[in-house]
């Protein structure tokens, strides 16, 4: 025997099997609930021709754009409120950012004030002071302009920040 013909015979019985159970479905009322079930119902339910019952039509189209609507509504809210919380991670970012720039700029004239204090009262302390001076300045000049541009960034994300809180809400008082 081929393998055709066995997969065949065994597709049929399987076939002539399911059928009688799919074809009996009952219809039954339990305390004023209708339930489906492939058993009959007892005796204090009555049995009822469930296929009559039973559609398979889809929804109507307004209900089905209605609930499309929402979805994409409920998604939209979603991506908003994700799009929050990554905000307030790059806000504290920023926030981290600007205080170790401060904290570097700290650090760097500390170790220039240290310098200048080994300056000798003389003519090469003088100019080695001077030095020192202008490279602090440079120093300073440096780190401030990181420092305003990171309050910049940090006062466009808080902006952002409010802008979608405030977006978000409007979706929150509506129930998504």
């Amino acid at each position: 025997m081929s393998f055709l013909p066995k997969s065949f015979l065994i597709l049929s019985i399987i076939t002539i099997v399911a059928t009688p159970s799919i074809a009996q479905l009952y219809s039954c009322k339990v305390n004023g609930s209708i339930i489906y079930t492939d058993r009959p119902c007892d005796g204090s339910a009555s049995p009822t021709s469930a296929s009559s019952q039973i559609t398979t039509q889809p929804p109507a189209p307004e209900k089905l754009s209605q609930s499309v609507a929402k979805e994409e509504d409920t998604r939209a809210a979603v991506k908003i409120e994700m799009h929050y919380i990554e905000l307030i991670d790059q806000q504290k970012r920023l926030e981290r950012n600007l205080k170790e720039e401060r904290a570097k700029l700290e650090y760097e004239l500390a170790i220039l004030k240290n310098k200048k204090k080994d300056a000798n009262n003389n003519l090469a302390g003088a100019v080695w002071e001077e030095s020192i001076s202008k490279e602090m300045e440079a120093v300073t000049q440096k780190h401030m302009e990181r420092i305003e541009h990171a309050k910049d960034l940090l006062e466009k994300k808080k902006a952002e920040r409010e802008a979608t809180k405030a977006e978000l809400q409007k979706y929150k008082e509506v129930g998504y």
